[in-house]
């Protein structure tokens, strides 16, 4: 038999794609985030993001109403509607029932949506960032989110291949931490992804866990990206 697990849509556009899309389709709490960012590029990153997470979104299930007639909250299990927690779709007031995620980086929007009754999380790395680069006596970055056992495959490497490795490894955490609703920093830490002692979401035989081609969202050349798919339950 083959593979039954359900499939994970993504799309991936630069940010400069959202020029010309109405500012009229954000939220009020939208709008209040946005101008706290006061009127840099920290402002326009911020709602080419939103604006451009509807296009996306809108695309991937067939939104019936469009981009336009799409809302982005956030939703944290603990404090409610806000400023942060798992993104949620809602159409005329009403929940959509596709879980979503999506993920900024270098100018790049990720966008991913999964089928009704799981949970979705993705994410997008630079691998050429300062972050995942290799420095002598170590990344710092790596006693903080990678478990020994990480460590220990990334001293396997070449030092010329850490930087890409750690940087999917990251997109992967990341992934799944939104996935979980936990954040990268949830009870137990940073989840291990890579080795033995994975992660017990990654060892459902139900989860979808992948790194993304780039190519195959027509993301540039060195941005990696992962995305993960988990059962509700």
């Amino acid at each position: 038999m083959g593979d039954t697990r359900p499939s994970i849509a993504l799309a991936a556009a630069p940010l400069a794609a959202a020029a010309g899309l109405p500012e009229r389709w954000l939220t009020p709490a939208e709008r209040e985030r946005a101008d706290a960012h006061g009127s840099g590029d920290a402002r326009r990153r911020f709602v080419a993001g939103r604006l451009l997470v509807r296009e996306l979104a809108a695309g991937l299930f067939d939104a019936p109403g469009g981009p336009g007639s799409l809302e982005v909250w956030t939703v944290c299990p603990w404090c409610g509607p806000g400023a942060h927690g798992r993104p949620e779709l809602v159409a005329d007031g009403a929940a959509v029932p596709v879980p979503l995620s999506y993920s900024r980086a270098s100018g790049w929007l990720l966008v991913g949506v999964g089928p009704p009754g799981w949970r979705i999380g993705v994410d997008l790395a630079d691998a050429a960032s300062p972050a995942f680069a290799e420095e002598p006596g170590g990344n710092p970055l790596d006693d903080v989110a990678y478990a020994p056992r990480e460590r220990a495959l990334l001293e396997a490497l070449e030092p010329g291949g850490r930087p890409l490795a750690r940087a999917r490894w990251w997109a992967l955490k990341e992934a799944l931490g939104k996935a979980l609703g936990e954040g990268i920093a949830g009870p137990g830490g940073p989840p291990v992804v890579a080795g033995a002692g994975r992660h017990e979401a990654l060892r459902d035989p139900r989860a979808v866990a992948e790194q993304v081609d780039a190519e195959r969202v027509g993301l540039p050349a060195g941005l990696v990206a992962a995305a993960v798919l988990l059962p509700r339950d």
